[in-house]
């Protein structure tokens, strides 16, 4: 910004530096990755547990994680 007032000028101005420290001293390394396919959801009329036939969004709901990876 600049003020200019009789014989006078003055310059206004600013900056700003954004730093994200994010990393590791390993390099940027995701989460874990969680997979879910719906075995605790499906179920027979015995009572057992059957894969394939439940819902892996519903797993997903109850926090029902069928497989990790890091």
């Amino acid at each position: 910004m600049t003020l200019i007032h009789g014989r006078h000028l003055l310059h206004f101005g600013g900056g700003a530096l954004i730093f994200r420290a994010d990393s590791t001293a390993w390099g940027n390394i995701k989460g874990a990755e969680v997979g879910f396919t719906g075995v605790y959801t499906a179920g027979s009329n015995t009572g057992a547990l059957a894969s394939g036939s439940g819902s892996s969004y519903a797993d997903f709901l109850l926090g029902y994680v069928q497989n990790w990876t890091l």
